[in-house]
């Protein structure tokens, strides 16, 4: 096998199990060779790289799963923002969830309104995007021989409508992709819902990372290619190699944080929203995401400016 394919390998194997959950593995959607160089070549230069990843619903119009990867060169750190779907939203001056802007966009290109409306709350630049149908998501995880996780909880839940059967018991156990599915889907059980689930996926983010990149599951590449190339839209190409190669040392549980979007929720003429917390939003994204420490307030300045003149 190639240099190239080697690459394209890991960072596909790593990517498409997380994305497909929530979770992130930005650097592995190297799949065709005809990504959008224009938009992404120039993020050799930039100092961190962020990735959406949003996986489908069965219908493959709704993003139940939004979570933006922010690759920090600098800092050699992979920072997770998770999105609630319910997160409340403005299209064509209706209120709406943050998981149908995908549904609202123009066919062809579903990807741009949601795009656009996760940048208004975030206020970050989306280098790259993946979007992911869960149907291939077992399969993945199949190939690559199940991944252990410690259950938290009794997960039991049964909706006939969208052919979900959840039925999991508490405690450290290996999950196949029937299985793994159920694990990251489940929320009716938690008190918090969606942020539980949310928690729930980027556990199993990191326990992929730890058990899954590594060497022995290149050969498991061509599954992995022939599964992934059907289920995934990217605008990531082999053009971009260059860009991801750096990003690999980036994989393991040490430096990967996982954050949620600031927020509550309340109920809006009977249904219920997430509120985004514009201030402690801005807080996150500046300090977590952007390295931008807060300048200290004037009464601070003054206070450490007579401390300082004290010890004279």
């Amino acid at each position: 096998m190639n240099f190239k394919k080697y690459i394209k390998i890991v960072l596909l194997a790593a990517v498409i199990c997380t994305t497909v959950l929530g979770a992130i593995y930005a650097s592995s959607y190297f799949i065709n060779g005809d990504g959008d160089g224009g938009m992404v070549s120039k993020q050799n230069k930039e100092k961190r790289v962020n990735v959406l990843l949003m996986a489908t619903d069965k219908g493959g119009l709704l993003t139940d799963t939004m979570i933006i990867a922010s690759f920090d060169k600098e800092r050699n750190m992979l920072n997770m923002l998770s999105l609630p779907r319910d997160t409340k939203i403005t299209i064509n001056n209706k209120t709406q969830k943050l998981n149908a802007a995908y549904a609202f966009g123009e066919k062809g290109k579903r990807q741009e309104l949601a795009i656009q409306k996760i940048k208004e709350i975030v206020n970050l630049p989306i280098h790259y995007y993946a979007v992911v149908d869960p149907e291939g998501f077992g399969k993945i995880i199949d190939i690559l021989g199940g991944v252990e996780i410690d259950v938290p909880q009794r997960m039991k839940y049964d909706d006939p409508a969208q052919n979900l059967h959840i039925d999991l018991y508490p405690g450290v156990q290996v999950l196949d992709g029937d299985k793994a599915e159920q694990f990251c889907r489940f929320r009716k059980g938690y008190a918090d819902q969606d942020l539980g689930r949310q928690r729930a996926q980027q556990q199993f983010l990191k326990a992929l990372v730890e058990q899954k990149l590594k060497p022995q599951y290149i050969l498991k590449a061509p599954e992995l290619f022939s599964e992934a190339s059907k289920y995934i839209d990217t605008n990531i190409g082999l053009s971009d190699v260059t860009t991801f190669l750096p990003l690999i040392k980036m994989f393991n549980a040490e430096n990967m944080y996982s954050y949620q979007l600031p927020g509550d929720t309340k109920t809006i003429n009977g249904a219920s929203y997430f509120i985004c917390d514009r201030e402690e939003t801005d807080k996150l994204i500046n300090e977590t995401f952007l390295n931008i420490q807060p300048s200290p307030s004037p009464e601070a300045t003054t206070a450490s400016a007579k401390q300082g003149n004290s010890k004279k």
